[in-house]
């Protein structure tokens, strides 16, 4: 990506693209509203009930990942006041549309990890608002009067949602029933992760070969070789610090980790608009994987790792680029 993005305008220029192609995906949501009975998606009562829309992608996330890469980037645009349109105030109209139209999009798809990353997004919004205005009182009334909404707002959107995760800690249900039943399977596997030698647990589980108790067609068991270890490097963890774990060991979980928090600690190096879009595309990451697989969907590390990129650029580059007049247009 580093070929790709020499400067701030290549990135600004790919946020651009980006924003083009959400477009398109905005010209098939009418049609799969209208026209394709297979976009709505029934939910067990477990996940909250009621219709999801799924539209025609084949994982719901992706829906997720254009949204919250959308929101990243018009406030990202909006504090760093630069649009690609010639009057700021023509920008303005185009950052509420967009707000507005990715608010209606998160309540449709009903997914709680978007919702989850898109809130924190708003709060980093407000905050790094504040420090690039100086306007702090109206801007704390924003930030107060938004989390008067959004609990509000959750009360009927998105309490249903995590209902079951309400339930375990309070503790009307097992600790195996915690995101949305996923700790179950976390519970399982790493039961077999256990099994395993040392060196499958340092390099990861495709060093190893687990025997284990498989249940026959007649009810009966018969120990065999294991097909689970397919499973505990594949999106079937639902989560990517344990799929990572499994796959690369503790020393690729490590490098990971030490990877990511070294592209945090480079936020300090940066103006303030950066250092929002560097704290956001850290915590898209980091909660998205509590629950998800953000390193397996393309479309999101396009966006992600071209930040990345950007923030890696050295420190003496990247002031001489800062003093140039960077016209986005």
């Amino acid at each position: 990506m580093r070929h790709f993005i020499r400067e701030k305008k290549d990135l600004i220029g790919i946020f651009q693209t980006f924003l083009y192609s959400f477009i398109f995906a905005l010209i098939l949501a009418p049609y799969n509203y209208y026209l394709n009975p297979k976009a709505f998606r029934q939910l067990t009562i477990g996940r909250g009930g009621g219709i999801r829309f799924a539209g025609g992608y084949a994982d719901i996330m992706t829906y997720g990942i254009i949204i919250i890469c959308v929101l990243m980037i018009i406030f990202y645009l909006y504090i760093h006041k630069r649009t690609p349109f010639k009057y700021w105030r023509n920008f303005k109209i185009f950052f509420f549309i967009t707000l507005f139209i990715c608010w209606i999009g998160l309540t449709m798809i009903k997914h709680t990890s978007s919702w989850g990353v898109a809130f924190i997004l708003a709060v980093l919004f407000i905050l790094y608002l504040i420090k690039r205005t100086k306007i702090v009182i109206p801007s704390l009334i924003l930030l107060i009067s938004f989390g008067i909404y959004f609990q509000g707002f959750s009360s009927s959107k998105i309490d249903p949602l995590i209902e079951k995760e309400i339930n375990v800690l309070s503790g009307k249900a097992k600790i195996d029933r915690a995101f949305n039943g996923r700790m179950w399977r976390w519970r399982r596997y790493f039961r077999v992760w256990d099994q395993m030698p040392l060196y499958a647990k340092v390099f990861g589980v495709s060093f190893s070969v687990v025997e284990e108790k498989i249940v026959l067609m007649d009810g009966n068991y018969k120990t065999g070789f294991s097909s689970v270890i397919p499973i505990m490097i594949s999106a079937g963890m639902h989560n990517d610090y344990i799929r990572i774990l499994f796959l690369s060991g503790v020393a690729g979980l490590y490098f990971y980790l030490f990877f990511l928090f070294q592209i945090f600690k480079k936020r300090k190096y940066l103006n303030i608009e950066d250092q929002f879009l560097a704290l956001a595309s850290f915590v898209i990451v980091i909660l998205y994987s509590t629950t998800t697989l953000p390193t397996t969907y393309p479309s999101l590390l396009y966006i992600v790792f071209s930040v990345f990129a950007y923030m890696t650029i050295p420190q003496k580059i990247r002031s001489i680029n800062e003093k140039k007049n960077i016209n986005i247009r």
